[in-house]
């Protein structure tokens, strides 16, 4: 069912998700940081969600390669992906990354039972450590482009 235009349909906002304790992300293992509760809408059509998050990641006395965070829901593929600017991977760092993800529109994942979205780091070459302490994220459901076929 569409958009009834004129007709004001609530998206929903969570937030703020936090961590209670830092995670351990192993070198080339795909490590859940959170993931939300689950989210039902309250009115059918297409949402996507939008996840902002700032993080406090501890960098060891060899600073990985590469540090990619992605998105998924359900806890199934990787939907969409951001990446630490290689610049900051410096030895001994605690550093301050920040990003948003928007995943793709679906209107049969937000009915009931509804559907999870989670946010995982996947460092390369070595460990790192996101910490609770630096940890806030917030995610929003939007009311995606209806379909006209």
């Amino acid at each position: 069912m569409g958009n009834i235009y004129g007709v004001q349909q609530e998206g929903q906002r969570f937030g703020p998700l936090v961590i209670g304790a830092d995670v351990t992300c192993p070198a080339a293992t795909e490590t859940n940081i959170f993931t939300t509760p689950t989210l039902i809408m309250p009115d059918p059509g297409n949402f996507f969600p939008l996840i902002w998050f700032h993080l406090c990641i501890s960098l060891g006395a060899t600073p990985p390669t590469a540090c990619i965070f992605h998105s998924q829901i359900n806890g199934g593929t990787n939907l969409n992906t951001i990446t630490v600017p290689v610049q900051l991977l410096i030895a001994n760092a605690n550093i301050f990354f920040s990003g948003e993800i928007v995943n793709s529109d679906s209107p049969s994942l937000w009915i009931s039972p509804g559907s999870t979205v989670s946010l995982s780091c996947n460092p390369t070459g070595q460990t790192v450590t996101v910490r609770a302490s630096g940890m806030r994220a917030a995610i929003a459901m939007f009311r995606g482009i209806d379909s006209f076929t």
